[in-house]
């Protein structure tokens, strides 16, 4: 593994500068502001058969964004640091 969990972190939010999703009636929402990280080491195949490490990075969102955004997910291969998937997210909130 060459890849850190804080290098993983720095490499997802640097991916995000440029994301944006968009919203019916073709509005694109971008700019994401980020209040907390978290990252987890996972593993899945990247060529047939062969198990690969990599960083799901979840980047918090300082507020909720159009489409109930809460997130950014990030996923960073742990051995070169490449991004292979960005996408946002919601997550839902129950008050009891």
């Amino acid at each position: 593994m060459n890849v850190s969990m804080k290098q993983a972190v720095d490499i997802a939010k640097e991916r995000i500068r440029n994301y944006t999703y968009e919203m019916p009636g073709g509005v694109w929402i971008s700019n994401f502001n980020v209040s907390a990280t978290g990252a987890e080491l996972r593993s899945t195949v990247r060529e047939p058969y062969i198990l690969h490490p990599f960083w799901q990075v979840r980047l918090y969102l300082n507020k909720q964004y159009p489409g109930s955004v809460t997130n950014l997910l990030v996923f960073v291969w742990a051995d070169n640091g490449e991004v292979f998937y960005c996408y946002h997210d919601s997550t839902g909130h129950v008050d009891y």
